[in-house]
């Protein structure tokens, strides 16, 4: 579940920083902030979520249903801020 939690923060990272290079026009990325404030609000580090997302790239189905979990959740959120 904690892997799960990382990675769904990780994918909204990268939607964030997309949308400020783009829409926002930002020529810096603070990307890599964004990270280490996700990591430590989450009490892991990048290491053992790059120990951990490695460990799952060896069993894809395993991944893929981590990532449709992850899905999942988006879309609740998505949901639930839409009513």
């Amino acid at each position: 579940k904690k892997f799960e939690q990382v990675l769904m923060e990780s994918l909204l990272i990268q939607a964030r920083v997309e949308q400020e290079m783009t829409l926002d026009k930002r020529d810096d990325s603070p990307a890599e902030r964004y990270y280490e404030e996700m990591f430590k609000k989450e009490g892991v580090t990048k290491e053992d979520f790059k120990a951990t997302y490695d460990a799952y790239v060896k069993q894809p189905e395993q991944l893929k249903a981590v990532y449709q979990d992850v899905l999942n959740d988006l879309q609740q959120r998505a949901d639930s801020t839409a009513h």
